[in-house]
């Protein structure tokens, strides 16, 4: 008994590191790469989907390409069934883009399509903009974002 009470706390305790750290939004590129392919992966799985060419797309998405880009924050199909799995990997797909490439796209659609994705992008993200990691990371992608939310007056 003692012995799966220990198993049990060795397993939660990177969990509860995880969840309990404020800093899960800060990734090494391989990880956030690995992240998005893991979407990639689900969307080529999902039976209930179009054959479209996911994996193709993503790993265009990740080099920059702007098109592929577009496709995959407006094209729902590109999103996971769950939409959780979406959102916690649009933030990685902007690190693996980078602030320069990422900033370009952003300026190929009209605001309307930058919020949306700025609101899929900080979703699950709210620290770092508190803490000025996102502006320290992406001070182009932050110029935009900052655009389109100027601070309140009061502020």
């Amino acid at each position: 008994m003692l012995t799966r009470i220990v198993i049990l706390i060795a397993l939660l305790t990177p969990l509860r590191a995880i969840v309990g750290g404020d800093d899960g939004y800060i990734l090494t590129v391989a990880k956030a790469r690995a992240l998005v392919r893991e979407l990639s992966a689900e969307c080529e799985k999902a039976t209930y989907k179009p054959r479209l060419p996911y994996r193709e797309t993503f790993e265009k998405a990740m080099r920059g390409d702007v098109k592929a880009l577009y496709t995959v924050f407006t094209d729902e199909n590109y999103h996971s069934g769950d939409n959780e799995g979406w959102i916690s990997t649009a933030w990685p797909l902007m690190y693996v883009v980078g602030d320069k490439r990422f900033a370009a796209f952003l300026q190929t659609v009209d605001e309307r399509t930058q919020r949306d994705i700025f609101k899929t992008v900080l979703c699950c993200y709210p620290p770092e903009l508190k803490k000025g990691y996102f502006e320290g990371k992406f001070p182009r992608v932050a110029a935009i974002y900052k655009r389109l939310h100027p601070p309140n007056a009061s502020n």
